[in-house]
């Protein structure tokens, strides 16, 4: 059996050390570069939206309406910063009203539509859906504080009177966004309708009771029939007024046709 001479022993296991320790220094060394990279890459971005940090409230106006005629309700936002993308649904009862034209999205700024429900689609499910979003070149331009998204014509489908429904957003679909992709804390103000109100007649006022007018001498045939038609007893023909006064008469008028029957006594007296 042949035997290592030591000194060959020597080198072999000089060798080997030698091994070990580059090895060792590789790993350290490309620990510490792998730690310095490390240290030097840019923390990571958050796209977690930021609810909360802005708000903003979605109004369905007019708040309070009777219909018909058919209305042109407005969709307003108010936002206290700037909006970059809106997402909006409507309910309505589609047995009670239907939009009578197309969903008209008018903000100029965020002129991008994504999404629109037709006029036949939402009259079908009761729900009217668009959503819109800002140019990137019109960043610098998107709208804030109160502004108007959309108009949306309704009138009633309805026979029944005085029935009342409402337009109300869905508060868990609407989305709004601002440039810097933050969401925004949301509040809702709906619309309530009146459906062919009961218009009820005005009162007709009652006719006032003519005042009740004796009858003029000319209107009755004789003294006595005039004296009775004015609740007195009888009627006398006498010479003079004077003579009415003695008799505890009640005076009428002289020279009428009363007492046209004698020339002598013209005057018409009425007894109590």
């Amino acid at each position: 059996m042949n035997e290592i001479h030591p000194v060959h022993f020597e080198k072999l296991t000089n060798k080997v050390d030698r091994l070990k320790f580059l090895l060792l220094f590789s790993v350290l060394v490309s620990l510490f570069t792998l730690f310095v990279i490390v240290l030097k890459l840019p923390e990571p971005t958050s796209y977690t939206s930021k609810a909360g940090t802005n708000t903003a409230s979605f109004s369905l106006l007019p708040t309070q309406i009777s219909l018909p005629p058919e209305f042109g309700f407005q969709v307003w936002v108010n936002a206290q910063n700037p909006v970059a993308f809106a997402h909006v649904e409507i309910n309505f009862d589609k047995n009670l009203v239907a939009l009578t034209q197309e969903p008209e999205l008018i903000n100029p700024m965020l002129s991008r539509v994504v999404k629109r429900t037709s006029k036949t689609d939402a009259n079908k499910t009761g729900v009217v859906v668009f959503a819109v979003g800002l140019d990137p070149i019109n960043k610098a331009l998107a709208p804030t504080g109160a502004f108007q998204l959309a108009k949306l014509t309704f009138n009633t489908i309805t026979t029944q009177s005085n029935l009342t429904t409402q337009l109300t957003f869905n508060q868990s679909a609407l989305k709004l966004v601002n440039p810097d992709a933050s969401v925004f804390t949301l509040t809702t103000t709906n619309s309530n309708l009146t459906l062919n109100p009961l218009v009820l007649p005005s009162p007709t006022p009652a006719p006032s009771p003519s005042p009740s007018v004796a009858p003029s001498p000319g209107q009755i045939g004789s003294c006595d029939a005039y004296c009775k038609s004015v609740s007195l007893t009888r009627g006398l023909c006498r010479q003079n007024a004077a003579q009415c006064g003695k008799s505890n008469e009640v005076y009428v008028a002289e020279g009428n046709k009363y007492c046209a029957a004698s020339r002598r006594n013209d005057v018409c007296c009425c007894e109590k």
